[in-house]
């Protein structure tokens, strides 16, 4: 039964990234038309998947990849990690501000459980 509850709980948590990882795209293209669909070509080729399904599953390997992509930028980087922070947390800068420095500690338990928080995902 433990086990059953278990599957069911990694299920909805899975759907829930599914979607706000589709939000996050979505609000990466209003908020910056076309550099989205260069960066998700850029991830599935050396990652294999979009860039907001694997920021939101692993935000320290999206980070990377990020880096990658504005040539190890680190200022365009954190610039365009900015956006996406606000798009995922909308207005509540210190929930943004969390995120943000757990990424760039390198703690993505930390922004895990500010992401579950916010999206209220048990």
């Amino acid at each position: 039964m433990g086990k059953n509850k278990n599957l069911t709980k990694n299920n909805l948590v899975s759907r829930a990234y599914e979607v706000i990882s589709n939000s996050l795209r979505k609000y990466l293209d209003e908020v910056a038309p076309g550099t989205i669909s260069r960066i998700d070509w850029h991830f599935m080729m050396n990652y294999g998947e979009s860039f907001a399904k694997i920021f939101i599953k692993d935000p320290i390997i999206g980070y990377r990849g990020l880096l990658d992509f504005f040539g190890g930028d680190s200022s365009s980087t954190n610039y365009f990690l900015y956006f996406i922070l606000k798009g995922l947390f909308g207005a509540n800068r210190h929930y943004v501000d969390e995120a943000y420095r757990a990424i760039l500690n390198r703690d993505p338990e930390k922004f895990k459980q500010i992401l579950h928080k916010i999206y209220s995902i048990e």
